[in-house]
């Protein structure tokens, strides 16, 4: 997965509404996502996502300048990019702990699916990406509420039980 994930796209899912979905592309106007919109698999891609999915076209449109940069950049450089950052947070702010898990989630969530959805992804490699996100982000929510506790001087002697579900 050594090219830009533009590179590799190689599906989309159709416009039911295709014109509506172009007046929603058009209003997109960071530089480099409308560059980026120059590729035709990427305008295919976009138009899929501005018409079939409300939450993944929200993301797109509250942070452009990220979509541009996870399409203009390898799977995997972008996927650990993401993961580290999270994983390299000490927990000792809990609202900017917060904030980056929020947005690295948004990112990561972005990521996959303009992967999954533009077959640049299996389904394997796509549940792999989601799970290591997921990992990275329980643990930097568990050191976040280890530092509150310690914090508060609640730091010794008392149990933890961190359940998990799903996929991972």
């Amino acid at each position: 997965m050594n090219a830009p994930l533009v590179r590799r796209l190689c599906a989309a899912p159709l416009p039911a509404k295709a014109a509506e979905a172009g007046r929603r592309l058009a209003t997109l106007d960071d530089a480099d996502l409308v560059e980026c919109l120059r590729e035709p698999a990427v305008r295919r891609l976009l138009l899929g996502v501005a018409d079939q999915s409300p939450y993944l076209w929200g993301l797109v449109e509250r942070d452009e300048a990220a979509c541009a940069a996870l399409l203009s950049r390898p799977f995997d450089v972008s996927l650990a990019e993401i993961v580290d950052e999270v994983a390299a947070d000490d927990g000792r702010d809990e609202a900017a702990t917060m904030r980056l898990l929020r947005r690295r989630k948004r990112h990561c969530a972005l990521l996959v699916a303009l992967a999954d959805l533009g077959g640049a992804a299996d389904v394997a490699t796509a549940t792999a990406a989601l799970s290591d996100f997921a990992d990275a982000a329980v643990r930097a929510a568990l050191r976040c509420a280890l530092a509150r506790a310690r914090a508060a001087g609640r730091g010794g002697g008392g149990g933890l039980v961190l359940l998990g579900l799903g996929k991972l």
